[in-house]
């Protein structure tokens, strides 16, 4: 089946699925069986599968909506029409009728820009968004809608926390799985389970960290951390860094967490531990400590044989102190004493009995909780605005409960010029009682949205709640930026979102701006005033206009649909070729190591975590009209027309070498949006973005590269490829490399050295070197 390129919008396609689902308008037929027409009754949805009728590409659903009421007059069940024949044209190119039960109905297929099919999981029903249907729906038409009813805010418990005296801890290590007692009561259990057949790594491995305020026994952290997956350990540093002085902490391995802890063992070895840098593959490992005090005990039990094997279990049990209550003067059921109240940097706080209550409650806040300066929003605004400041942009934040990554993005927004607390919305997706409380000792607006369906689609109808909410919450606002919970935000992030404003009045061309570029990495991205237009996703920290917003929002897939927003936001029908403003260097990036698309590996490290971001809190933009689409379409032109070609050879065998200031083009092979592997495969030797081409402007990447500029042209889909030369070599991979690109993570993992004590049968002791032949597989290495 053929198509015309200008009708892309009704194309939709997902990563690993051979299915091409072809979005279609039907139009009445002056003879034959009429079956496939355009109806808004009752109906049913048909997908009607054949093979490519080129015998090159997948399979093909054509996905069609038919009228219940015509089905059963002429006697057909859907499974019917489903399990029909197709009937082609002399030519055997083009789909012309469909035979069922010996009898054909005619089809006419017209490409439609008003419709389009998302489709995830073959387990759900094709789901056709037709502007025809909804183009009229506004935001009002929605004022009756439940879904957008706000929860009741959650009751919250403001009483004084009690004494309760923590008696014994113990903690067991086994195998795959590690348990925290306190006074005989679990309070903590992980246990690992298997990825892959023989895989080393499993999931739900590494440390278990565990928080306990001792005078009221009660659990203030737990999380366990992959720290034997790459990047896990910058969380697990961060967090134990957050923790309050005076906190029992607990750390158990589960399964492994050794593989990439070399970041942080000597920080663990500054908090007390004996064991940290000797700690390898599989050992049993048990520490408790006070946070800034003493260590209560560290035990250890190597595995002294191979990798396939692992250390006999091990139980740590300490007894607290006796005088550790007599010393502080409290009895069980007292009210815990509010040192805070002592606190210089408290006196004036209005909300401090507030935060004291939380403080009590919850670990991670530690600058919420500092006695000298503790965090707060500006309440007031600054009575002299910074010279970038041109309005007051709403700042809406959604959350589904990391809230120690929510305090976070909320300090980095703290920390930017001209930003209130009476800006910020916050959403959480269901009733969370420590969001609840964080939001009120900080003085914020929280709404609580009633979750609707599941995963990313839960995501994205709480992101609806949030804009719906922020159109009537902030009237008078012409632009919103909206931020998902575990960002971390550059000090001049508002700045920048106040002076990227300006584009999105005077450029229709442009839907929004983001903070985050995909192709910005430290190797590519030095200029902080520089800004870009690409085709994208809005993502990690954007903004748009409510006019967008109004547009947007009455086309939004139901809870029903499996989908991710930004997937949805930026698809054709609803973008319809306009763009999205980037920076060269970044203002904000994916700041937590797992999400619901991500986990702590060797990609998420390097295309999530290992990213520059401007450090600089002033920076004024490049000349703005520069981004307007014609002006910036001519200068890719004059870029393109001057610029030199690489030597495909030293391309591929990773020799890029390019001259300060000068411009270079490499010309990809990439027929239409869903040909991306050339693309990949050519960000791959370049150590950038190889998960598709996206951020590409026109199918064109455009970067810095050593101080050069960098162009990567696809052909023939680019506007752009007219400046290639002839005899120009164009860059281009076979599908195999898609081999290469998939096992990215498992390779890495194999560079990484698994070590048992079986290399290193000594243990350093103070001075000593301890040989592990003196003890069984059983025994306990003593402190």
């Amino acid at each position: 089946m053929a198509w015309s390129s200008d009708f892309s919008s009704c194309l939709w396609t997902f990563p690993l699925k051979l299915l091409l689902v072809v979005c279609v308008a039907w139009r009445h037929l002056a003879s034959g069986n009429i079956l496939f027409q355009p109806s808004n009754n009752d109906h049913a949805t048909i997908r009607l599968k054949m093979d490519d009728p080129n015998g090159v590409g997948p399979p093909q659903t054509i996905v069609l909506q038919v009228e219940t009421r015509i089905m059963e007059k002429l006697g057909l069940s859907k499974g019917e029409v489903e399990t029909g024949e197709p009937v082609m044209d002399a030519d055997g190119g083009r789909l012309i009728a469909w035979r069922v039960k010996n009898e054909s109905f005619p089809i006419s297929l017209e490409y439609s820009r008003n419709a389009a099919v998302f489709h995830a999981i073959p387990e759900e029903e094709p789901y056709v968004l037709d502007l025809d249907v909804v183009g009229n729906l506004t935001v009002e038409s929605f004022d009756d809608d439940t879904t957008l009813i706000p929860e009741a805010p959650v009751t919250l418990d403001l009483s004084p926390p009690l004494v309760k005296r923590l008696r014994t801890i113990d903690v067991i290590v086994s195998n795959s799985s590690a348990s925290v007692l306190l006074n005989n009561i679990t309070i903590a259990r992980y246990e690992a389970h298997t990825r892959y057949p023989k895989d080393p790594w499993l999931e739900d491995a590494g440390l278990l960290l565990v928080a306990i305020n001792p005078m009221t026994t009660s659990v203030t952290l737990h999380q366990i951390f992959p720290t034997s997956d790459f990047g896990a350990y910058r969380d697990f540093r961060w967090t134990l860094e957050s923790i309050l002085p005076g906190r029992i902490v607990v750390l158990a391995s589960v399964h492994d967490g050794s593989l990439q802890l070399d970041p942080v063992r000597k920080y663990l070895e500054s908090l007390g531990s004996h064991w940290s840098t000797q700690y390898l593959f599989r050992d049993s490992w048990a520490w408790v400590f006070v946070k800034g005090g003493q260590t209560l005990g560290d035990v250890i039990i190597p595995n002294s044989q191979s990798m396939q094997f692992c250390s006999s279990p091990v139980k740590l049990s300490v007894e607290m102190p006796k005088n550790w209550y007599e010393e502080a003067r409290v009895k069980n059921g007292e009210e815990v004493p509010n040192d805070w109240a002592k606190c210089p940097g408290w006196v004036q706080l209005a909300e401090a009995h507030k935060r004291a209550v939380f403080c009590s409650t919850y670990d991670g806040f530690s600058s919420l909780c500092s006695c000298e300066r503790p965090f707060t929003l500006l309440a007031e605004p600054r009575q002299n605005k910074t010279e970038q400041w041109r309005e007051d942009i709403p700042i809406v934040v959604i959350t589904g409960g990391r809230t120690r990554y929510l305090y976070r993005l909320l300090e980095n927004i703290g920390q930017q010029d001209d930003v209130r607390k009476d800006l910020i919305l916050l959403v959480s997706d269901g009733a969370l009682k420590d969001v609840s409380l964080l939001a009120e000792v900080l003085g914020i607006q929280v709404m609580i949205h009633r979750p609707e369906g599941k995963g990313p689609a839960r995501v994205s109808r709480n992101l609806r709640f949030a804009l719906f909410s922020a159109l009537k919450r902030f009237p008078e606002a012409d632009k919103f930026i909206i931020m998902e919970d575990d960002l971390v935000l550059s000090p001049d992030f508002y700045s920048y979102m106040q002076q990227t404003g300006w584009l999105l009045e005077h450029d229709p061309t442009l839907y929004c701006v983001s903070g985050f570029n995909h192709l910005s990495y430290p190797h590519t991205s030095f200029d902080s005033t520089r800004l870009y237009r690409v085709d994208s996703y809005p993502s990690y920290g954007w903004m748009t206009s409510r006019a967008v917003l109004r547009d947007l929002l009455p086309k939004w897939l139901p809870s029903n649909v499996t989908h991710d927003w930004d997937h949805f936001v930026s698809s054709d029908i609803i973008r319809r070729n306009r763009e999205c403003v980037v920076p060269d260097v970044n203002r904000s990036y994916h700041g937590g190591a797992t999400g619901l698309h991500l986990s702590a590996s060797y990609a998420t490290e390097k295309d999530f975590l290992n990213r520059t971001y401007n450090t600089e809190n002033d920076v004024s933009l490049m000349n703005l009209t520069r981004i307007l689409q014609s002006e910036y379409e001519t200068e890719m032109d004059d870029l393109l027309a001057h610029a030199h070609s690489f030597d495909l050879d030293e391309f591929l065998e990773g020799r890029v070498h390019t001259e300060p200031g000068e411009v270079y083009a490499l010309f990809v092979h990439q027929k239409d949006t869903s040909d991306n592997l050339s693309f990949r495969a050519a960000g791959d030797i370049l150590n950038i973005w190889n998960r598709d081409a996206r951020d590409a402007h026109q199918f064109t990447w455009r970067f810095t590269y050593n101080n050069a500029t960098v162009l990567f042209v696809g052909v023939p889909a680019s506007k752009y490829s007219k400046h290639m030369k002839p005899g120009t070599d164009v860059f281009y991979v076979e599908e195999d490399y898609i081999h290469i690109l998939n096992m990215e993570d498992l390779h890495s993992r194999f560079k990484v050295p698994i070590r048992t004590h079986l290399q290193s049968p000594y243990f350093r002791m103070g001075y000593q070197n301890v040989s592990l032949a003196k003890y069984s597989r059983n025994d306990t290495i003593p402190t």
